[in-house]
């Protein structure tokens, strides 16, 4: 399993959602869902952007470059997140 697949499973886990909860919250079909978390195929940036929002943590933590899931947003960020 990729360090994404990896990651964006144990970001749902720890919000107590299922893949059909990410799905009637983000329209991101749920078989996708599964894929991304399998590692048979990763997230466009904005399913990423998606998915890091409801989960509360970084892209930077799903992709690996921190090991800190705590979402910390620059004014910038607040931005594009709050038009989601």
């Amino acid at each position: 399993m990729s360090v994404l697949g990896d990651r964006l499973r144990k970001a749902r886990e720890r919000k107590g959602l299922s893949q059909i909860d990410v799905y009637k919250k983000t329209k991101i079909n749920n078989k996708t869902i599964s894929r991304y978390e399998s590692g048979g195929s990763e997230p466009d940036i904005d399913n990423l952007l998606k998915l890091a929002t409801l989960y509360e943590v970084s892209i930077d933590y799903l992709v690996g470059r921190t090991d800190n899931p705590n979402m910390t947003f620059s004014e910038q960020e607040r931005i594009i997140y709050d038009k989601l």
